[in-house]
């Protein structure tokens, strides 16, 4: 049997596969950004408890597995992130923070994510936290500055105060460090232009 190894992480993203197993890109405090595959996630079979999700937070027992991707044997949630869900503007910022966080972050590098992780992890933690719509718009523009300068594409010593447009900024500098638009950039330009 192989070892089983335990890692804190946060659920990037999530996609299905086949019938009922679910592809993660979970962000570790020790590894960085890994894939792993959680078998039987989304039978009927599974309790409601034992499914996994965006924005879950906690302590995953990994196995590595015959292909690329290590296997999810078990999880313990650290932190609820369900308020997270509550308001459709929160969640799209949260959704921002993890998408940015997934296109910066090299899957596999063996680095470690720690600056990363605890970035997102504070980020998301103030946004479950109740905070005005506002409030969350700032803690998003300070969460994508600490990424893309822990990544290398922004000079944190030089940003100024999280505007609308300063905000607007840090995403059009996360699309172009990784060539690609954000799926949740649209939903983001609403936010922005309501506040």
């Amino acid at each position: 049997m192989r070892e089983l190894e335990k890692v804190s992480g946060i659920i990037l993203r999530t996609h299905a596969s086949g019938d009922s197993d679910l592809v993660l890109r979970i962000l570790t405090r020790e590894e960085g950004k890994i894939a792993c595959l959680a078998r039987q996630n989304r039978s009927t079979k599974r309790s409601a408890a034992a499914t996994l999700d965006l924005f879950d937070t906690g302590f995953f027992e990994l196995q590595r597995g015959r292909g690329p991707l290590r296997l999810v044997k078990g999880f313990v949630s650290e932190q609820t992130m369900h308020h997270l869900r509550e308001s459709l503007d929160v969640l799209t910022l949260a959704s921002v923070a993890c998408e940015v966080t997934d296109v910066l972050s090299m899957e596999d590098s063996g680095t470690g994510g720690g600056p990363e992780f605890e970035a997102l992890l504070g980020c998301l933690s103030a946004m479950n936290s109740r905070l005005t719509l506002r409030e969350n718009c700032a803690v998003l523009f300070q969460a994508l500055a600490a990424l893309l300068g822990e990544a290398g594409f922004l000079d944190t010593t030089t940003i100024g105060r999280g505007s609308r447009d300063a905000l607007l900024g840090l995403v059009i500098a996360a699309e172009r460090a990784s060539e690609r638009q954000l799926r949740s950039k649209q939903s983001l330009l609403e936010i922005i232009r309501r506040l």
